[in-house]
């Protein structure tokens, strides 16, 4: 069952999002710091990714059952043709 499973793995994503730009950033500014250039604040795209990541995720959380069914009925027919 791909369909299902990329579904969870889109979502888990979304979900972790925000952490991952954090440590993104900290690794980043590490670095930066480490050439004696200023920090970058990712604040404002963290922002945008957290609207668009929490759209997705809603939306994948909605349409979970959906793509669950529609795999099962395609794998049955499938089993059936064969």
């Amino acid at each position: 069952m791909l369909i299902p499973e990329l579904a969870d793995y889109l979502f888990t994503f979304a979900e972790n999002a925000d952490m991952y730009i954090y440590e993104a950033q900290a690794v980043i500014n590490e670095l930066l710091r480490s050439f004696q250039l200023a920090p970058i604040d990712f604040s404002s795209l963290l922002e945008t990714a957290d609207k668009y990541l929490t759209a997705l995720s809603d939306t994948l959380k909605d349409m979970l059952p959906q793509i669950v069914e529609i795999t099962a009925n395609f794998i049955s027919v499938s089993r059936q043709l064969l």
